[in-house]
C-alpha cells in the first residue's frame, strides 16, 4: 500500500499522518538548519560553529554543510547532559568523496581527551562505512556498538539510534540493522562533560588536521526522550519523500 506523505500504521492496518514528533512532549532538540543553527524546540537556544555554513543541498530546506578541514558545531546543553534511560538521536547525512580512510565524527559527545559516550560517526572515510554505540555507566565497552555498517558515499542517509536501557538499535535508511559486537550494559548512558559534537571526530593525533573532520552534510538532527516505534521511523525515513 502506497501511503504519500502518510505512513502505514500496522496497529490499523491503514494509513494514518504521523504527529511532528519535534513538538510532542518527548522532544528534547529538533534542529532543521533551515535558516539557523538553533534548536527548534525551543529547549536549547545557544549552539557554537566554526567555520560552518547552510546551504541548499539538503534532506529538506537546507543542511550544514562541513568542509572537511576545520568545520564543526558544539551544543554546550549536553556537556554533564544525563540522557534519559530511553533515547533516540535521528538524523540525515551525506559524506562526499576525497577523504581519507580515518574516522570522521557525525555525532558525538567525546573529544581528545575524553570517549563519546554516545557516537555515530564514519568508521573509514574513503568506504564511507559507519559506526555507533553509547557507554553506559556498568560497562567500559561500547555497548551493542555497530561497525562498518556499509553506506554509499554522496547518497542521503537517514540514521536512528536508539537506546532502551539495555539494546542499542540501529536503523539506516528505515532498516534495521544488526549489532557487530554487543557488549553486556544496561542502566543510563554515563555523563561527558564534553559538548554534543557534530562533524567531528575525538582522536587527539588529529585535533588540528583534516583527518578528523566530516566533509559533507548533516540535515535534520532530531533528539528524543524515548525509543521509537517503527511506525515513527517509517515516518521520519519518509518525511521527505
Amino acid at each position: 500500500m502506497s501511503c504519500g506523505n502518510q505512513v502505514f500504521d500496522v496497529s490499523i492496518c491503514d494509513c494514518a499522518k504521523s504527529s511532528d514528533l519535534c513538538e510532542g512532549e518527548y522532544a528534547i532538540a529538533c534542529f532543521p538548519f533551515d535558516s539557523h543553527y538553533h534548536d527548534s524546540t525551543g529547549n536549547i537556544w545557544w549552539t557554537k560553529t566554526t567555520n560552518m555554513q547552510l546551504v541548499s543541498v539538503a534532506k529538506h530546506g537546507m543542511s550544514a554543510y562541513f568542509n572537511g578541514n576545520s568545520s564543526f558545531m558544539e551544543i554546550p546543553f549536553f556537556q554533564n547532559y544525563q540522557f534519559p534511560l530511553t533515547f533516540t538521536c535521528s538524523f540525515w547525512y551525506m559524506s562526499v568523496s576525497g577523504m581519507d580512510s580515518d574516522r570522521k565524527g557525525l555525532v558525538n559527545n567525546g573529544d581528545c581527551e575524553h570517549e563519546p559516550m554516545f557516537t555515530v560517526r564514519l568508521s573509514n572515510g574513503v568506504t564511507g562505512t559507519l559506526s555507533g554505540g553509547v557507554y553506559t555507566v556498568n560497562e567500559h565497552n561500547l555497548t551493542n556498538a555497530y561497525a562498518n555498517i556499509p553506506a554509499m558515499l554522496e547518497v542521503w542517509h537517514h540514521v536512528v539510534m536508539m537506546w532502551d536501557g539495555t539494546v542499542v538499535t540501529f536503523y539506516l535508511d528505515g532498516s534495521l540493522v544488526s549489532a557487530t559486537n554487543v557488549n553486556i550494559g544496561s542502566g543510563l548512558i554515563k555523563r561527558s562533560p564534553v559538548s554534543l559534537i557534530l562533524g567531528r571526530s575525538v582522536y587527539c593525533d588529529y585535533q588540528f588536521d583534516d583527518n578528523t573532520f566530516l566533509h559533507g552534510y548533516i540535515d535534520e538532527l532530531k533528539m528524543f526522550r524515548k525509543t521509537l516505534t517503527i511506525t515513527e521511523i517509517q515516518y521520519l525515513y519518509h518525511e521527505y519523500d
